[in-house]
Formats: C-alpha cells, structure tokens, sequence
C-alpha cells in the first residue's frame, strides 16, 4: 500500500484531524470530519473527543459497491484530485477496513452513495437533523 497508507504516517494524520477537531469543537462551532475511519479505534477516538466535550456523535457511513468504487476511482485518476484514493490501493483498504458494528444505531448512520447526489442528500437530510432549517450552506 501507498506511504499515506503506512500505519504510523495514518496515526500522525487522524491525531492531527482530531487535534484540531477539538480546538474548532471547544469554540463552540460543530464539526465534520471527512475521513475513512477505517478502524474501530480510529472511530473510538473520534467518539471519545465528543465524548470528553460533552458532545453529540453521529457517524455517517457512506457506502457504494466495489464495481461503483472502482468506476469512480478510474474516473478520478483522469484527472487532478486531492485524495489519495486510488484504484492501486483499493482493494487493499477494502480488505483491512474494520466493520463498523460497535456503534450504536442512535450514532451510525448508513448512506448509499451509489445513488444519485441528490437521493443521497435527502436519505442524510431524512436522518440527521443538524443543520439549522432555513440556513443555506
């Protein structure tokens, strides 16, 4: 697998992602953290900070099929991108991916992306109600 992928190099960047979750998080702003949380204990250090705040935890999962990945990775490769998701790694990531079970239903919620932007919106809109009604992102 990739170096982003290297075990420690991944530790360094989720401790940083939650580092500075928290300092947006103590200034009273909500966050969202755009990440894989591949792992359970990527998943309970990130519960664990809202935890220690006094915080609500919500988790959305978002989950297409492996073909649906795949297209999307080649079409991504066509192109400039900031992740470093790519086909090369994928079936790697998907194979050391953790199942997130040890989450309650009340913090875990399941999107299909492979559905269309818009049905995708409204299934998160349907299910979490954390944006304030009326206030345009």
């Amino acid at each position: 697998m990739g170096w982003a992928y290297d075990p420690a190099f991944t530790e360094r960047v989720y401790g940083e992602v939650l580092r500075r979750a928290e300092v947006v998080l103590a200034s009273g702003r909500p966050v969202i953290l755009d990440a894989s949380f591949r792992s359970e204990a990527m998943r309970r250090d990130a519960r664990g900070l809202a935890a220690r705040l006094g915080l609500p935890f919500k988790l959305v999962e978002c989950r297409a099929s492996a073909s649906v990945c795949r297209a999307r990775l080649e079409q991504r490769a066509k192109g400039r991108s900031v992740s470093d998701g790519r086909l090369d790694v994928f079936d790697e990531f998907v194979a050391r991916f953790e199942a997130m079970s040890e989450l309650p239903p009340s913090e875990h919620f399941l999107v299909d992306t492979s559905l269309s932007r818009e049905a995708t919106l409204s299934s998160l809109r349907q299910a979490l109600d954390l944006w304030p009604r009326g206030l345009v992102a």
